[in-house]
């Protein structure tokens, strides 16, 4: 078989060539951040002791399978007959703190500011990421949006048509300061997943918002749903910056507004 060379490939494709970027991007960029093994040496596993112990035994440092490996072995044990469901639920949740682990060692570990990128850095990505119409990211860290945020962006070809997060940027100004604050909104039509709550927390940690808003038609997943009553999960998962906390909140298209009694934290419902 004949592997094709990137610029014989990008020939070869039609008009519209989409691009999914993995973590393969940001190790491009901090191999000494964003490899697993430097997130597995600079994790903060206090809440899983023995998580080290799992990713020893499965001979990886890869996060992402560790959590779907024991995502699915909570389902598996389930179905013999003499296994004690505290069991299964016990490895859900330590799943669920492994993939909090990984946001958050994640967002420790990231670059401070756009500056810390050279501009060099930034030509070589925006010269990769102009030969793609649709560009889609998996990823929780904010290296994507710092480069569409760049000066001369609009030399791209149709930026506007990018996938990325946050959906909405608002710029404010605080009528008492007159300071320019930012507002970050996220929007899903699906129910709000892990991931999305990792990733507005990642871009809040980063951009230190005023507000950081994450709206669903359909409310948080049942997974989230179930973290976020434990008031110590909860906190961990929305709070960033000092004081303050990301915004989760059911979307009603039919009267067009902020369904106020899904509004959490509580304390955030008075402000909608």
């Amino acid at each position: 078989m004949t592997i094709l060379t990137f610029q014989k490939a990008l020939h070869k494709a039609e008009a519209k060539k989409y691009l999914l970027l993995g973590n393969g991007f940001s190790i491009a960029l901090k191999p000494d951040i964003f490899t697993y093994g430097s997130l597995y040496e600079n994790a903060d596993f206090s809440d899983v002791p023995y998580a080290r112990q799992i990713f020893e035994a499965l001979g990886t440092r890869d996060f992402e399978a560790v959590i779907r490996l024991l995502i699915g072995i909570s389902k598996v044990i389930a179905i013999y007959n003499n296994s004690d469901p505290a069991i299964a639920n016990k490895i859900r949740q330590d799943a669920n703190k492994i993939k909090t682990i990984l946001v958050n060692t994640i967002a420790e570990r990231h670059p401070d500011r756009p500056h810390s990128v050279t501009d060099e850095q930034y030509a070589a990505c925006r010269a990769f990421l102009s030969n793609f119409s649709h560009i889609f990211t998996l990823n929780y860290d904010v290296l994507l949006y710092w480069a569409l945020m760049q000066d001369d962006v609009d030399t791209l070809n149709d930026y506007s048509s990018w996938q990325f997060t946050p959906d909405v940027i608002g710029i404010l100004r605080n009528k008492s300061s007159r300071n320019i604050e930012l507002c970050l909104v996220c929007r899903s039509i699906s129910s709000i997943s892990l991931k999305e709550i990792g990733e507005i927390n990642c871009y809040a940690k980063m951009a230190h918002p005023f507000l950081a808003i994450l709206i669903s038609l359909n409310g948080p997943s049942n997974e989230v749903n179930l973290l976020l009553i434990e008031t110590a999960m909860r906190e961990r998962l929305l709070t960033y910056d000092t004081g303050k906390t990301i915004v989760i909140a059911t979307w009603d298209i039919n009267s067009n507004a902020i369904v106020k009694n899904t509004v959490l934290p509580l304390q955030m419902r008075d402000f909608f």
